[in-house]
């Protein structure tokens, strides 16, 4: 399941922060695939480490992360568009915080087009009503 995921993201020079195989992990438990026949592709627990080893059989780059204490952890970050993984988060995972709160944002930005639309043509007189 993680080199399916991962087969979606191509890698940029520069490893991000946003990349980290731990969000990436619980992506990838997430990821609804099927072998080329059609049966399912499990099991629904990816270890931490089997993705860092997909990603490194891709030819990702990666960095070790460093505790608080300067204890190295079992994640690392990776040479991946942190926009490209949010918009997978956001595909596969729909019903996280982290979609919603994408989605709602989303709903803002265009409410606000639509709220400069309509002041910019009440300041020049117009009729904005109905909205266009």
């Amino acid at each position: 399941m993680s080199l399916a995921l991962l087969a979606r993201v191509k890698p940029i020079k520069t490893i991000r922060s946003g990349t980290g195989s731990y969000r990436l992990k619980h992506v990838a438990e997430n990821y609804e695939c099927s072998y080329p026949e059609g049966s399912k592709l499990g099991p629904h627990s990816v270890p931490n480490g089997m993705l860092i080893a997909a990603a490194v059989h891709l030819g990702f780059n990666c960095k070790e992360h460093v505790d608080d204490l300067g204890y190295d952890t079992p994640n690392t970050t990776f040479n991946m568009s942190k926009s490209v993984i949010d918009d997978l988060d956001a595909e596969i995972r729909p019903k996280t915080g982290f979609a919603q709160d994408r989605a709602r944002a989303r709903l803002r930005r265009q409410a606000n087009a639509q709220f400069a639309t309509v002041k910019q043509r009440l300041s020049q007189g117009d009729d904005v009503w109905p909205p266009t």
